[in-house]
């Protein structure tokens, strides 16, 4: 009898964690998970200066500027470059993050060439 209540209890355990879907990504020890994450793809222009979304992707390319650091996010569905001041991001690491969207246009001869490009949001951790 008390072997049938445990095999009941860990068959009820393993069938309500199987319902979660686990992340695809890495976190980076930051709780994004609770909102739904954008794909790239789904970006525009329209999306709005300082709208708010999270990502996640892998770490495709990475280039230094003067106090910040920006690299390219890629997803399934394309690829986006994110300014960020954080140093210790790496090439072909899975990331999930949170930034604003911004648009940067940069007209050239009556056509503009301009991009959407991702400002990450520092992650404040909580003290003790």
């Amino acid at each position: 009898m008390n072997f049938s209540r445990i095999a009941i209890y860990s068959f009820l355990i393993v069938g309500l964690l199987g319902c979660f879907s686990l992340p695809q990504y890495a976190m980076n020890g930051i709780g994004l998970m609770s909102a739904r994450a954008v794909k790239i793809g789904e970006l525009k222009p329209e999306t709005g200066n300082g709208t708010t979304v999270r990502l996640q992707g892998k770490v495709v390319q990475q280039v230094s500027l003067a106090g910040w650091r920006m690299y390219q996010l890629q997803d399934s569905t394309g690829k986006i470059w994110v300014l960020t001041k954080r140093t210790n991001v790496r090439l072909q690491t899975p990331v999930s993050i949170e930034g604003k969207v911004y648009f940067q246009s940069i007209p050239i001869a009556g056509q503009d060439f301009g991009e959407i490009y991702i400002e990450e949001q520092q992650v404040k951790t909580p003290t003790r």
